[in-house]
């Protein structure tokens, strides 16, 4: 906004799918977990956001160190509110699928999974970054860091196939900032 001066942004941060076309949004972030986005919309991948799972001490302590997604199942999850499975992979293995039967806790909002991984809650899929502090203060530790999950992708949705100009250069800036980070 520094180097556009004319440039006006209305910022809105929901948890559920967003009318691209009805709201007249030029944007939409979002992450596509399921399925691609409709053809009539561009698509950009903007950021590739590491995750784990993480749980309160309190909650794993007494149960010997957890060595595959499976043994999972026995404890209470605490998932997305989209999240049909979560996918895991290690090397030289099959990747592997937990499916969220039936979680303790489903919330599109990452604090409050967060939050409730900390109160002792459950186990949470959530991004490393997110979780850093609160695993460097002892609240978290990250559960099976042997295995990786499946990233966070971060898509930039534009409706149709002309992008503005004002949309490009704010795309532009947005993976220049990316890749010097």
């Amino acid at each position: 906004m520094r180097e556009h001066a004319q440039l006006k942004v209305q910022l809105d941060v929901e948890h559920a799918r967003v009318g691209l076309f009805e709201r007249q949004y030029d944007i939409v972030f979002t992450a596509i977990e399921h399925s691609l986005a409709p053809s009539t919309m561009v698509t950009r991948r903007v950021y590739s956001l590491e995750r784990g799972l993480f749980a309160a001490p309190r909650l794993l302590a007494g149960r010997p160190p957890l060595q595959h997604p499976q043994e999972l199942a026995g404890l209470p999850m605490l998932a997305g509110a989209e999240d049909l499975a979560w996918s895991f992979t290690q090397a030289a293995t099959e990747p592997v699928e937990l499916e969220m039967r039936n979680p303790r806790l489903r919330s599109g909002n990452a604090e409050v999974r967060r939050l409730a991984a900390i109160t002792g809650l459950g186990v949470a899929r959530i991004t490393a970054t997110f979780c850093a502090e609160a695993v460097a203060r002892g609240e978290l530790v990250q559960v099976l860091p042997q295995w990786r999950c499946s990233p966070l992708r971060i898509h930039a949705l534009l409706p149709g196939r002309h992008v503005p100009a004002k949309a490009r250069a704010f795309l532009d800036a947005l993976e220049e900032q990316a890749s010097a980070a």
